[in-house]
């Protein structure tokens, strides 16, 4: 189980890493401030909350089981993820090119 613990970990300190570097690097000088404080209270400010809904969740159906759904959910999420990846990329890829 710790070794799943670190592997998200690790996950997590990548994926904000990456995406922290890419708003620092694709958005404009002018809307950066903006779209940063955006990004951390999205990524911070919303932790408070999941604990909570996670809390009550375990508490009335058990910890077993909410772990269960939250990392379903997770991977949900990243097939959903891994279905637009070309498009992101695409995208991505364009601006770059404009970038330079």
């Amino acid at each position: 189980m710790l070794i799943f613990f670190m592997l998200a970990g690790s996950g997590l300190m990548i994926q904000y890493s990456a995406t922290n570097t890419m708003l620092q690097t694709f958005v404009e000088d002018d809307k950066r401030s903006r779209v940063l404080s955006f990004f951390l209270l999205s990524m911070m400010g919303t932790a408070p909350f999941g604990s909570l809904i996670i809390g009550f969740f375990s508490e009335h159906y058990g910890l077993k089981n909410t772990l269960t759904i939250s990392g379903l959910l997770c991977i949900g999420a990243s097939f959903l993820f891994l279905k637009k990846a070309k498009v992101i990329n695409k995208n991505l890829s364009l601006h770059y090119r404009d970038w330079e």
